[in-house]
């Protein structure tokens, strides 16, 4: 755990302009060495494999151009489930 002594906490509360009382000093200098040991472990962990870049791949079909006497507007809403038109899958 990180030491971090009463002086040093006055230095960091006058510095940051902030006003701590006797009681909440304590507190605050608890909280604080908690923090810091924590960073500390943060920083002391080593990684020793770097992951691969992931590969980015298209999943969606080349889009088909149609023109509008080409679609058959009663065919297009007779599928439908619900309120909902059903459409064909692009993604597994």
């Amino acid at each position: 755990m990180i030491d971090l002594s009463k002086e040093e906490l006055a230095k960091l509360a006058k510095i940051s302009g902030l006003h701590v009382s006797a009681q909440e000093a304590e507190s605050l200098r608890n909280d604080l060495q908690t923090f810091l040991t924590y960073s500390q472990q943060i920083i002391d962990v080593e990684i020793t494999k770097e992951l691969e870049a992931s590969k980015n791949v298209n999943v969606f079909r080349d889009d088909k151009v149609y023109q509008q006497h080409d679609v058959d507007v009663e065919n297009v809403f007779a599928h439908h489930h619900d309120a909902y038109l059903v459409v064909p899958k692009i993604l597994d």
